[in-house]
């Protein structure tokens, strides 16, 4: 199944405090991206994951840029923030690219973890 397939199957599960955007292809999810609001008017970005045979395909790129756009026209919040592993060198870079900065660097006997945020429009920058 090509990409652009892929992205005209998006689904949306939503209410106005939490949900995901998940894309399917040979009836199983491949990607998701999973949100929910804090009482501070902060989105925190979970959950994002994609299946392994279909990594590497752009497919992360089109649905996460999705989700945040999505989420930046429909809930009102000042910020989102989200963690990934230090290891994911991927993962933080697609984060990167849709605006994310690094706020705080945790480390741990097992690894690093960077916590990420993406301000928003008229959005206060303190996670």
């Amino acid at each position: 199944m090509v990409i652009e397939e892929l992205e005209r199957k998006i689904f949306i599960t939503t209410d106005e405090h939490s949900g995901y955007f998940e894309t399917w292809a040979d009836n199983k999810r491949v990607a998701v991206v999973n949100w929910r609001l804090h009482p501070d008017k902060k989105i925190e970005i979970f959950g994002v994951e994609t299946h392994q045979d279909y990594r590497g395909i752009g497919l992360m790129t089109k649905l996460f840029r999705y989700s945040i756009d999505y989420l930046k026209q429909h809930v009102k919040a000042n910020s989102m923030f989200l963690h990934s592993c230090g290891t994911n060198k991927t993962a933080v870079r697609l984060y990167a690219r849709n605006g994310f900065k690094v706020w705080k660097v945790q480390k741990f006997d097992n690894g690093t973890c960077y916590n990420m945020r993406l301000k928003l429009k008229g959005g206060k920058t303190n996670v």
